[in-house]
């Protein structure tokens, strides 16, 4: 009993935060937002969203309307998206949350609507200072993992896009995804 508190306590001492001599906790410089998240946080604000569906060469692109709002959040450390729009007849409201991990020195995203219980997740790089970001999205898609190849491009301070582009067995894009977003009127 005694060797499995001592073991308990040192589990307990091992998983503490680092402490400075004054009490208070010393924060991992990886873990202080910088300059990609101060990027990010410039997309805060209120948006207009036009996003096209194109499911193939073939057939004709369907686009919708929609709005957004985006605030950064934890610190500075994460830009938060509400969106809203009518897409093929029905209400859809997302959720997406986009972030710079300083360790893994990756953009990552998580997103989510209301068409579906799932979350996906995107992982992206940029070699231009965050203008153009490109990676992979997934979700688990019931009996698979649904994949994608994604891309978010900044064009100025009041523009920028998303694409989502699901591959084709033979290599062709079987549907393409994209939200272009402008900078809307402040609220009043």
């Amino acid at each position: 009993m005694i060797r499995f508190v001592t073991l308990s306590l040192a589990s307990l001492f091992a998983l503490a935060p680092v402490f400075a001599p004054t009490g208070v906790p010393v924060q991992d410089p990886t873990d202080v937002p910088g300059a990609e998240h101060a990027r990010l946080g410039k997309l805060a604000g209120d948006w207009t969203v036009v996003s096209k569906f194109s499911f193939g060469p073939d057939i004709p692109p369907q686009e919708f309307r929609g709005e957004a709002h985006a605030k950064a959040i934890l610190g500075g450390r994460f830009v938060q998206f509400d969106e809203t729009a009518v897409e093929f007849g029905q209400p859809v409201e997302r959720h997406k949350t986009w972030g710079f991990n300083n360790a893994s020195k990756k953009y990552e995203s998580t997103w989510r609507y209301t068409g579906s219980t799932a979350a996906m997740n995107l992982v992206g790089t940029s070699a231009d200072g965050g203008r153009t970001i490109a990676g992979s999205a997934s979700f688990e898609g019931g009996k698979r993992e649904e994949k994608f190849t994604w891309k978010l491009e900044v064009t100025d301070v009041d523009h920028f896009s998303s694409t989502l582009t699901s591959p084709a067995g033979d290599g062709h894009p079987a549907a393409t995804f994209t939200a272009v977003y402008t900078r809307a009127a402040a609220r009043k």
